[in-house]
Order: C-alpha cells, then structure tokens, then sequence
C-alpha cells in the first residue's frame, strides 16, 4: 500500500464553486455575512482535516462482468478520506445554531477531498503510464450497477491486512463518513484517457457535488 502524502498547506477549493452549489449568491445579505466568515471557516478546517490518501496496485483477480476489466492485468484500488475530526467540527457548529457556518465548512471539506482524490488520480496515472499502462474507467461500489459489497473486497485488496484508519458497517458504508473507494483497472491495451473526474459524464446523478455543473 503506498501513502499518497498531501499537506494541508496545499489543499484545493474554489470558493465561488462552494458558494454557487450552496446558492449563497442570490441573496445580497447571505452572501456578505458568508464573505466575512469564509476566511475563518478556511483557518478551522486547516487545524481539523486529517486527511488520508492511500492506493495499492495488484493484480487483477476480480470477477466482474466487464470486458474492458478483463482485459487489464493490474488493478489499482484507492482511498480517499478524512477522520471524524472535521465532522465533529462541523457537528459543533450545527450544535450552536450556527448552521450557515456548519454548511460551508462541510461543503469546503468535501470539495478538498474530492479535489485531494483528483490529485492522486493523477499521480496513478502517471505512474502506470510510465509502466507502459493506462487506465480503466472509474470502479466505485453502489455506481454503475457495481454492488456496494465490492466494499469490502476493494477494502482489502487496499490494506493487505495492514492497519487502517477506515472500517465497513454492516451495511458495507464505509466509517469515517467523508470517504471514497474505489479502483482502475490498468492494461497496456487500453486507450489513454484522462482521470480527472467530469461531472458531466458521471453517472451520479444524485451527487450533491454535481450541482456546479450547470450553476
């Protein structure tokens, strides 16, 4: 398993992608009072993300109907996540009524994490391109008609029994809550594709950060 390190002194957001997808701008009042807090609620999550990024390349042994898969000889499964730590903080500012705070704070979290999972997408990419590989489309559990029990196996194949600051509920969701796993095949038959994620070729409808696709 390797480490994907990430400082917190380069976390990634766009501020007017967090305030669009949380409708801020449309009233004058709302948008100057979140202005003024934004810069704070930026130095709190600083001191409480603890992120995790984590990948391990194996072979390929999955059973999984798809010819695409099929035909890589490596399978690349990822972690991308943070500790409770920041969730208690947002908890807390729920818990003091102040909500408008609490919700970009969680918004501001989700878009680090998925920015920080981009980050060691690309870093993937370029290692197994250097191999001669390039990669599959994305593998997630509970997408694409992939069940969420691959959880647990994606899950393993990533430790290899090593510890790790990530558990499955009964249900297969994965505790801490602000998590992603997932995988990419790797075949040198493969055609070079770009894995920075496209909101608007994902098949998640439903994904709360898809709303910046058409503000």
């Amino acid at each position: 398993m390797t480490v994907f390190p990430v400082s917190v002194q380069d976390l990634e957001y766009d501020r007017d992608r967090i305030f669009t997808r949380l409708r801020l701008r449309e009233d004058p009042n709302t948008n100057a009072y979140a202005e003024s807090v934004f810069p704070q609620l930026v130095a709190l999550l600083r001191e409480n993300l603890e992120l995790v990024l984590a990948y391990n390349i194996t072979d390929n042994d999955l059973t999984i109907a798809s010819p695409e898969l099929s035909s890589c000889d490596l399978l690349a499964v990822c972690y991308c996540g943070a500790t409770q730590k920041i969730v208690d903080c947002v908890d807390d500012l729920m818990a003091k009524c102040d909500f408008l705070e609490g919700y970009i704070l969680n918004d501001l979290a989700n878009e680090v994490l998925f920015n920080a999972s981009n980050a060691m997408n690309r870093h993937l990419y370029n290692e197994l391109k250097a191999q001669g590989h390039h990669l599959s489309t994305r593998l997630t559990p509970g997408e694409n008609h992939l069940s969420m029990e691959y959880q647990a196996q994606f899950l393993s194949l990533l430790t290899q029994g090593e510890p790790f600051p990530a558990t499955l509920t009964e249900h297969c969701m994965l505790q801490p809550e602000k998590a992603m796993l997932y995988a990419y095949g790797a075949g040198t038959g493969l055609p070079d594709r770009s894995v920075d994620h496209d909101c608007s070729k994902c098949p998640n409808l439903s994904c709360y950060m898809r709303r910046d696709v058409n503000p």
